[in-house]
């Protein structure tokens, strides 16, 4: 089973609340079930998407300081790897949660990207090289699948700085 990437847009009300009660996330992970204009299924998607976005593998922020390795807090690795923790614990290490101020940031940035210029960066070879072909993905159909996400990710954080919201990150 592949871990699979989730991306909830939400309140600057509730962001204190995510941060001091792990069942706050989770009674919103599973109220979010099903993809809505507040809720984006990323699939197996999320790691080729953001090594074409970054050129970097897709490690979370938290794991990538205990590392030492740097993090540029306002680039697009923020995207889908960065925020800050909540106590709720995914498939991929915790969930992570985007302040309103980088959201913002994240929409700017992913707004200059052009979807032609975006698609002409995917690299099926680098991405069976690393490792992050989702199973079932061809060689000729990753461009088209991956064009896709970046467009609904690019949608999703237009409209989540349209509301003025943060954005709360897990992998189930």
């Amino acid at each position: 089973m592949s871990t699979e990437a989730f991306l909830i847009s939400l309140p600057t009300s509730q962001a204190q609340r995510i941060h001091k009660d792990v069942s706050v996330v989770r009674n919103l992970v599973t109220e979010m079930a099903q993809d809505s204009e507040r809720r984006l299924s990323l699939d197996e998607a999320w790691a080729p998407l953001h090594f074409t976005l970054t050129g970097e593998y897709p490690i979370p922020r938290q794991k990538a300081a205990a590392l030492g390795l740097s993090w540029n807090e306002y680039s697009l690795e923020n995207a889908i790897m960065g925020g800050d923790a909540t106590p709720f614990l995914g498939a991929y290490g915790p969930a992570r949660y985007l302040p309103p101020a980088l959201v913002s940031s994240l929409a700017d940035q992913l707004a200059t990207i052009d979807p032609v210029d975006f698609r002409s960066r995917v690299d099926p070879q680098a991405l069976i090289q690393e490792r992050m072909l989702p199973d079932g993905w061809g060689l000729e159909t990753a461009p088209d699948l991956l064009h896709e996400k970046f467009q609904r990710l690019k949608a999703f954080y237009s409209n989540a700085k349209a509301r003025g919201e943060g954005v709360l990150i897990y992998f189930a």
